[in-house]
């Protein structure tokens, strides 16, 4: 997490020798801070910000990839601490929002698909169809339900470690306001965001890359998942998760998989507004890095004219 790391080319890889001795991953802990090493030429790859993007548009010294990934920055509320316990209360606190002016204020119209907090990314065959417009009238209602009929106040915890976190929360605190959610946000350190924060707090920032349905579905939200981030607990849910791994039938267990994305809408304690569409900029320099999510690209074939 500090410092560096080399991998080193493995001369009798089976594909072939790699075309780089060695790749250098350098942990910048701060997004302005990587996005600042980037222009000032330490690095040849980092991610960005919609915002970061005009910085190298027209700059032939950089490339800039834009890339359907599926990723996603989402709110967590804990399932097991009060007042998330109450599914209503949990509900409340993702409905209010309008998720396409989200989608249009942090990445700009066209660069991420609106999500009704399932965590299946648009092109998965198992993700659930669903419609959330917002709903502040619905979630204040919720909350009187549920003892709060003067609104709640909540603390919301984010971190600058990932472009855009900060900015996620921030427009979050503005959207639920008219439902009468008051949300104070506190900034931790990004240097130990994950260790001390993350999975401690009652509501904190997330940030996840894509993953296929099966595997998202059971490792962020299955009851005692070591990565089960919000705490919840659900046995029809996770008995609808073995039914499906179970099935032989894809249609059967597509209706499974999507069934349990409904219910992860109607009581989960995950906010996720949108996926996003993935955004980089490499050093004019490199090449073989074709414009896919991180966990493809195939680094023995990454290259540097030059080297």
């Amino acid at each position: 997490p500090e410092g560096q790391t080399v991998l080193v080319a493995n001369e009798a890889y089976w594909e072939g020798k790699p075309k780089l001795d060695k790749v250098t991953f350098t942990a910048i802990p701060d997004s302005e801070a990587r996005n600042q090493a980037m222009l000032g030429g330490q690095l040849n790859y980092n991610t960005l910000t919609l915002d970061q993007v005009p910085q190298y548009k027209d700059n032939p010294k950089f490339v800039v990839q834009d890339f359907p990934a599926g990723g996603w920055f989402g709110l967590v509320f804990r399932a097991d601490t009060a007042p998330f316990t109450d599914p209503r209360i949990r509900k409340a606190m993702r409905i209010p929002v309008d998720r396409a002016e989200m989608v249009k204020l942090m990445v700009g119209e066209g660069n991420g698909v609106v999500g009704c907090d399932q965590p299946v990314k648009a092109n998965d065959p198992f993700r659930a169809e669903l419609d959330c417009p917002p709903d502040p009238e619905g979630a204040k209602k919720l909350l009187a339900e549920a003892g709060y009929p003067d609104g709640i106040d909540i603390e919301v915890h984010t971190a600058d470690l990932e472009p855009g976190m900060v900015q996620f929360a921030e427009v979050y605190q503005q959207q639920v306001a008219k439902a009468g959610i008051r949300v104070k946000l506190t900034l931790a350190p990004s240097d130990g965001y994950w260790d001390d924060v993350w999975m401690k707090v009652p509501v904190a920032m997330t940030s996840w890359s894509a993953r296929p349905a099966d595997q998202i579905l059971n490792e962020a939200y299955r009851t005692g998942s070591s990565w089960n981030e919000s705490y919840y607990s659900n046995p029809a849910y996770d008995q609808i998760l073995d039914k499906a791994r179970a099935s032989l039938d894809i249609n059967e267990a597509r209706k499974l998989y999507q069934e349990a994305q409904r219910i992860l809408f109607e009581e989960g304690a995950t906010f996720i507004p949108y996926q996003q569409n993935g955004l980089r900029v490499l050093t004019a320099d490199v090449s073989g890095v074709k414009p896919l999510d991180e966990d493809f690209i195939r680094w023995h074939l990454v290259d540097m004219a030059g080297e």
